[in-house]
């Protein structure tokens, strides 16, 4: 049968004068490399049965809720299951734990959140940035709020509003800290955010507590401005 073989040479000088010989040692390493293929594998084997998972949990929602509730409540609750989905599987990719934030809003601004049609109207701008898995995670899902707020009530609504996310690094005295902010204008008018749903006090939440973060929410003239600042470590990447 085949099998991975690992093969060494070691020399041995002669003595008094006499020729010298090599001896060749074979060994059977067919166990470590099944071990090491074995190791490749399970991520793999890890992102199928995970999304395999969010897939029956999308399934159980749309059935659950069929005919029970609003059309509007099933497409917003199965929208942030398959975001959460898309996130996990984002940073099961990356094997260093971390992901830059270009990626971050890959994911987050891909449809079916931004129609295709849609992404010429998203403005980005900013530096390289490599995000820890946790911190990845929540301004994915921040993101997302954002962006289905912004197709239902804000500058994607309408035929010509644009957003645009821009973001930056600064270095106070204490330490790094990164600025991202979320901009939309030519949108229609927004009602003010006297009473903010579920999505908006899910971005201020988990970026305060989560991440020791700001996010705040303003609604200015032009449309729906959000604010978000995350610490960052001395070498540059948010702690």
């Amino acid at each position: 049968t085949t099998f991975w073989a690992a093969l060494s040479i070691t020399s041995v000088p002669g003595t008094e004068g006499a020729p010298g010989h090599r001896v060749l040692a074979m060994q059977d390493v067919t166990p470590q490399h099944q071990e090491v293929d074995q190791m490749r594998l399970l991520p793999v084997e890890m992102n199928h049965r995970t999304q395999n998972m969010f897939s029956a949990v999308l399934e159980m929602i749309r059935h659950s809720l069929r005919g029970k509730a609003p059309t509007a409540l099933v497409e917003t609750l199965t929208g942030r299951v398959l975001a959460f989905s898309r996130a996990q599987a984002m940073l099961r990719d990356e094997m260093d734990g971390h992901i830059t934030l270009r990626q971050v809003l890959g994911v987050a601004l891909q449809p079916p959140t931004i129609p295709r049609e849609l992404a010429a109207r998203l403005e980005m701008e900013g530096e390289d940035v490599r995000l820890p898995t946790n911190v990845a995670l929540t301004t994915a899902m921040a993101l997302h709020e954002l962006a289905v707020n912004a197709m239902r009530h804000g500058a994607l609504s309408g035929d010509d509003g644009v957003v645009r996310i821009h973001w930056s690094v600064r270095s106070p005295p204490r330490g790094g800290l990164l600025a991202l902010r979320w901009q939309e204008a030519g949108g229609p008018r927004m009602k003010p955010l006297y009473d903010k749903g579920f999505g908006m006090r899910l971005i201020e939440g988990s970026v305060r507590h989560g991440l020791g973060g700001t996010a705040t929410l303003s609604l200015e003239a032009t449309g729906l401005v959000c604010d978000i600042t995350l610490p960052l470590r001395a070498d540059g990447r948010t702690s």
